[in-house]
This record gives C-alpha cells, sequence and structure tokens, in this order.
C-alpha cells in the first residue's frame, strides 16, 4: 500500500466561463449537420475530444467554454476539417 502526503492543498477556483456560438458551412454555404467540434484553450496541455455535435441547422451552442484565446476545430465526413480561433470573455 502506498500513502501520498500531499504538500499543499488544491485550489479550483469556478467561473461561468464563456457561451460560444458555432456555425460550419459547407464550401457549398450550406450549413452541415452533424460535423465534430473541439476545442483547445491556449497555454493548455490538454485538448477536448468531441465536445458537441453540430444539429440540423449546423449549429451548436455551447456553454461554460473556458475564458481565453480557444481554437474551435470542426471535422465533417466527407467535407474535411477547418478551424478558427477567438478570444473569449466570461458571460
Amino acid at each position: 500500500m502506498y500513502c501520498v502526503e500531499a504538500v499543499r492543498p488544491v485550489t479550483v477556483v469556478l467561473g461561468l466561463g464563456a457561451r460560444l456560438d458555432v456555425e460550419v458551412r459547407g464550401r457549398d454555404g450550406r450549413p452541415v449537420s452533424g460535423a465534430r467540434l473541439s476545442l483547445s484553450v491556449e497555454g493548455e496541455q490538454a485538448e477536448a475530444e468531441v465536445v458537441a455535435t453540430t444539429g440540423p441547422s449546423g449549429r451548436v451552442r455551447l456553454d461554460g467554454v473556458p475564458v481565453g484565446r480557444v481554437r474551435v476545430q470542426a471535422y465533417a465526413r466527407d467535407l474535411g476539417r477547418a478551424s478558427s480561433t477567438v478570444d473569449l470573455v466570461e458571460g
């Protein structure tokens, strides 16, 4: 049995995060239903896997997204990948 003693307590500060509305369109300008989205936050090591999938309108709303510079990546089978970077503020 191993026992690990914590050097110092871990502090977690909660925040509301940001709201992010995403719309995915194909090259023809039509909405892409079922596109898989992932987010990565600048300065963070881990990248989220699929965090959302677009609906029939090609849109999805994400609440509680970490504040800061966020890269949004979209992937749709047979249509490819695209990404965009946005600066988010809390609220």
